[in-house]
Formats: structure tokens, C-alpha cells, sequence
């Protein structure tokens, strides 16, 4: 059925249950969306209501059922109630104000001086890595006479996996290298 921008009332089949009237959730998807906001206002009366067309349908048709078949029981309802004050009290971990365990610190930058030989035998094979001036053209550190930003590009050269480079080097535990 083609839908115009025109606001055009669709043909409902609907019931009434205490003065209210429902309507079938098959009927309210040709409705338009502002159809279907005038529908909460007159259901709901609260809050605004959802931007989301298929939230929208699912909540009214929820309104509607709850209409029919009545709502939950006073003893679900505070049943209910009670698990949702005891999940607001459960940290989750993607909160960053609800953590229990303190972060970890990051990780201090290296801070390797100037002409500083990295060796690491990967293989059978010697690598020497070379630390320049950070300021150096194409990146700090050479391997093989090519320049690199950092540590973790030479360390997938070498093994062609993805390594952390300090890690791989084993600098991983040391603070500052002077």
C-alpha cells in the first residue's frame, strides 16, 4: 500500500476495554509516525515518546495488551522493584564511577637515549635495532636501514605478527633506560 506525506487516517479495526481504545499492532504499522505519537499521547499521557518507530510500536502495543489483559499484580510489581534497585547497586564494568578495583596506571613512555642498540634474537637470527633522536627523519628508531615510528612496527617486521614492541624488545618492565 503506498504511504503519502499526507497524514491520511487508515482503516482500524479496534475494540474499546475500559474507555480506552485498542488498537490491533498489525493496524499501527500503516499508521505514520505522527499517527503513532497522537496514539501515546492519548495511551501513555507521560513522557515523550520513543524516536524510534519499532520501540514505539512495541510500547503501544504493550499499552494496549496491558489494557486488555490487565497490568502486573502488586506483588510482581514490587518484586520487580526490588531487582531493579538491587541492579542499580551492581557495579557493571563498562562504568567508569561504579568500578570497585582501582584502574591500572598506564604505562610510563620509554625513554631510551639517543644511540642506544637494541638486540633481540628472533629465530636463530640477530636484530639490532638503533635509537635516534625522536626529532629524526621517518621515526626514532632504524632496523635494517629503514627509519620507524615506533617499536611495535619493527617487532611485526621481524616476526610478521602483531607484537607489542616493547614487550617484544623487553622493555616491557623497565621505567626509563639511562
Amino acid at each position: 500500500m503506498p504511504r503519502s506525506d499526507v497524514c491520511q487516517e487508515p482503516v482500524v479495526r479496534s475494540k474499546t476495554v475500559n474507555a480506552t481504545t485498542v488498537v490491533r499492532p498489525e493496524d499501527m504499522k500503516d499508521m505514520s509516525m505522527a499517527q503513532l505519537r497522537k496514539l501515546w499521547r492519548q495511551r501513555v499521557g507521560r513522557k515523550d515518546p520513543p524516536r524510534i518507530r519499532s520501540l514505539l510500536l512495541r510500547e503501544l502495543a504493550w499499552h494496549d495488551q496491558q489494557a486488555v489483559q490487565g497490568g502486573v499484580d502488586a506483588q510482581t510489581r514490587a518484586l520487580l522493584l526490588s531487582a531493579i534497585k538491587q541492579a542499580k547497586n551492581i557495579p557493571t564494568h563498562h562504568s567508569p564511577r561504579s568500578r570497585r578495583t582501582p584502574r591500572k596506571q598506564p604505562r610510563p613512555k620509554l625513554d631510551l637515549v639517543p644511540g642506544t642498540k637494541l638486540v633481540r634474537t628472533w629465530h636463530g637470527r640477530k636484530h639490532e635495532i638503533i635509537v635516534h633522536d625522536k626529532d629524526h627523519f621517518g621515526g626514532p628508531f632504524e632496523y635494517n636501514g629503514q627509519t620507524f615510528r615506533g617499536l611495535t612496527a619493527i617487532a611485526e617486521k621481524i616476526t610478521g605478527a602483531h607484537w607489542s614492541g616493547p614487550r617484544f624488545f623487553g622493555l616491557s618492565r623497565v621505567r626509563s633506560v639511562r
